[in-house]
């Protein structure tokens, strides 16, 4: 269901939108969130990610390198970072609604 309250981002999830296994595999690895680790998993062609022993969430693609934290609301997205020789080095998770109003929770490093 979609409400078009004046000020909230409407995100369109495409069921076209598709990306291969492989590239999957390139976004799994530990990342670090200040004093504790995020995992991000590849289950059953889904990218899962974990926070150990407290909750765990699918990742709904929005584009080639972000994501929808699934159960996170406000909304929540990941967004993958790649360093110069083309690897993923870091993500980049914003929570928050409003379009100028979101804010960074964190920038990670991967382990």
């Amino acid at each position: 269901m979609v409400y078009n309250w004046p000020g909230h981002e409407k995100i369109m999830v495409s069921e076209k939108l598709t990306t291969k296994k492989e590239d999957l595999t390139n976004y799994t690895g530990t990342y670090v969130l200040a004093n504790r680790a995020i995992e991000v998993q590849l289950k059953r062609g889904k990218l899962i990610l974990t926070e150990k022993g407290k909750w765990s969430s699918k990742l709904t693609s929005i584009g080639s390198s972000k994501f929808i934290v699934d159960i996170v609301k406000p909304k929540a997205t990941i967004e993958f970072v790649t360093n110069a020789k083309g690897s993923i080095s870091k993500c980049i998770l914003t929570q928050g609604e409003q379009p100028n109003g979101s804010r960074k929770i964190k920038t990670t490093s991967r382990l």
